[in-house]
Order: structure tokens, then sequence, then C-alpha cells
């Protein structure tokens, strides 16, 4: 619920669902697709999950043309009381990488911290260990990064203009 939220505007998501690896074609296979209700309106999600690789050729592209036929096929509802677009989400390990496709929303893991905070306070144990673990793994990383960019930096800094932060 909470990424839903943060992610995608919902106010009150119910019965969200999600699955990977959905087929769509020639276009290839979309990593993951959620569905949910909210306040009695339908909602899709189409996420491009960049991890290892970048993106493909016109992958972003390709999805998104497919996206919206993808949803109405999967619906029982008329095709008209379903929203015109799914959201389409490109998320990534870092804030630099972003979708091709200009109607994607580029995001990295780094956003996910505050949903995986508000997901350990669940009431579920499982649910709350694994979003507690998976927040401070995130920190790690991007603690990590942050420090090695601004170490970086300095001795750049420090190589190119001699004198300044002296």
């Amino acid at each position: 619920r909470e990424f839903l939220a943060d992610f995608f505007g919902a106010r009150s998501p119910k019965a969200a669902v999600a699955q990977c690896e959905v087929a769509a074609g020639e276009a290839g296979r979309i990593d993951i697709v959620v569905e949910w209700t909210d306040e009695g309106e339908r909602h899709c999600a189409v996420i491009e999950h960049k991890l290892k690789a970048g993106e493909g050729e016109d992958q972003t592209v390709r999805y998104r043309s497919i996206a919206a036929t993808l949803w109405a096929s999967r619906s029982s509802a008329s095709p008209e009381a379903l929203p015109r677009h799914p959201h389409l989400l490109f998320l990534a390990l870092f804030p630099w990488e972003t979708a091709k496709d200009g109607e994607f929303a580029s995001r990295s893991h780094r956003d996910l911290i505050p949903s995986l905070e508000k997901a350990a306070t669940e009431v579920d144990p499982v649910v709350s260990a694994l979003a507690r673990e998976w927040a401070d793994e995130l920190k790690q990383f991007y603690g990590s990064m942050d420090r090695l960019i601004a170490v970086s930096w300095e001795a750049a800094l420090r190589h190119e203009t001699p004198g300044v932060l002296r």
C-alpha cells in the first residue's frame, strides 16, 4: 500500500495483485505489472525494473505502446471504465538512469526507502521484517555510494583547481 501511495498517488489501495515477467508479445516481457482498486477505480502500473542492465533498444517506447492494450485485455471491465493509460514506472538502481520514453516516471531504489520504512510498521511480522531489512540494505548501499562520490569529487577538485580548497 505504501508503495502504491508514494509512487502512484493511491489514496486507499485495495486488492493489489502483482505479477512478474508478464508476456508482452513481440515487445518482450514486462518486469512487473501491478493491478489494484482505489476508491472504486481500477488501476494498473507497468514497472520496468533495471538492476543489472540498461534499457534495451526502444524498450520503454515499445512497452508504453502495448501497456494500454495489455491492461484492457486483462480486465473484465469495459474499456471505458478503465483509466486511459496505465501508470508507467522505470525503476533503476542509480538516479541518473532514466527511461528513454518520457512517459515513464523514472525513480531509483533510493526512492523506495520511505515506502519500505512505512511498511516496516505493518502488523504482519514477515512483511515488517522484510521491509525493514530491505530499507536498511538500501540505506547502507546509498550511504556508501554518497561517501564515494563525495570523496571522488573532493579529490577531483583538489587536482583540477589547486588552491581553491586550501
